[in-house]
């Protein structure tokens, strides 16, 4: 069987692959236009036990579920067989090689996100560390939402678009409501405290305090649950709402660097830089539009 070598999106997003019957529909408008969450492809693949794909550096976070036989997928150093009724999530950037499984043959379904909100949200949602394979309910409610999605992608109406981004929420959404509670109720109180104190210089003990809990368990809960110490994930919200600032505002950097609980734009500027590699001012120019 012939196998193709080519590019996904970028010259860095390569990939090997041998061929495979199926259909996806994709559109990059939500990539270049910069939306916070898009759905990139949708679509399905059959997969015989010889086929394979193998993504050098993706682009995109894949959602990636069988719906008859089974898929083999090799990621982070692990081979994993996933069956009918789970689901593995592929973060973008990650080597990843898909196969047929040993039944055979597989038919699966593929849905492709990207937006800077993608990786937030899967770690809000519980979506971290070890949880690549998840168990899935209703695995007929996502199909439904990528029979949605699929003929929107063909048709590349920019009066879709809402509806577009919207079910890539949905799909999000969705796939959260069919596993356990697994979010501790008092992790989500500290996220809520956080949240609401962006602008404010609160610290983990006043946060801890609020919650009766030591510093300590709040800061191993906080690792267990979201894979982040409480004060890495105020820090992502602060430069979540830095950035939006700075590429959808006129409001100077000084001026942001205290809606973002920062004392001065230098503390902006050196907090910024480190989690995003550029300057804010240097960031406005790269992604700002034409805001007066």
């Amino acid at each position: 069987m012939k196998k193709r070598h080519g590019i996904e999106m970028y010259s860095l997003s390569e990939f090997d692959a041998n061929d495979l019957p199926g259909s996806f529909a994709s559109w990059d408008f939500g990539r270049r236009n910069g939306l916070p969450l898009w759905p990139e492809f949708a679509g399905g693949q059959y997969f015989e036990e010889k086929n394979f794909y193998t993504h050098l550096c993706p682009s995109s976070t894949a959602f990636e579920f069988p719906l008859k036989g089974e898929l083999l997928i090799e990621h982070n150093d692990r081979i994993t067989l996933v069956k009918p009724g789970w689901l593995y999530i592929l973060p973008g950037g990650e080597a990843n090689t898909l196969r047929g499984g040993p039944s055979g043959s597989c038919w699966k379904l593929s849905v492709g996100l990207c937006g800077p909100l993608v990786m937030p949200l899967l770690i809000l949602l519980g979506f971290t560390g070890e949880r690549n394979p998840v168990e899935l309910t209703s695995p007929e409610k996502l199909c439904g939402i990528i029979d949605a999605m699929t003929p929107l992608l063909y048709r590349k109406a920019v009066e879709d678009v809402p509806s577009l981004a919207a079910l890539a929420f949905r799909f999000l959404m969705e796939l959260r409501m069919q596993q356990p509670a697994v979010m501790n109720p008092l992790i989500a109180d500290a996220e809520r405290i956080f949240e609401f104190n962006v602008a404010n210089p609160i610290g983990l003990a006043a946060v801890a305090r609020e919650l009766n809990l030591s510093e300590l368990k709040l800061i191993r809960m906080f690792r267990k649950h979201l894979g982040m110490t409480p004060k890495n994930y105020l820090i992502g919200l602060r430069m979540r709402k830095a950035a939006s600032l700075l590429t959808h505002s006129a409001y100077s950097v000084g001026e942001i660097a205290q809606m973002c609980g920062y004392s001065s734009s230098h503390c902006l500027a050196r907090a910024f830089r480190k989690h995003q590699g550029v300057s804010p001012l240097e960031y406005r120019k790269l992604y700002g539009g034409s805001v007066r």
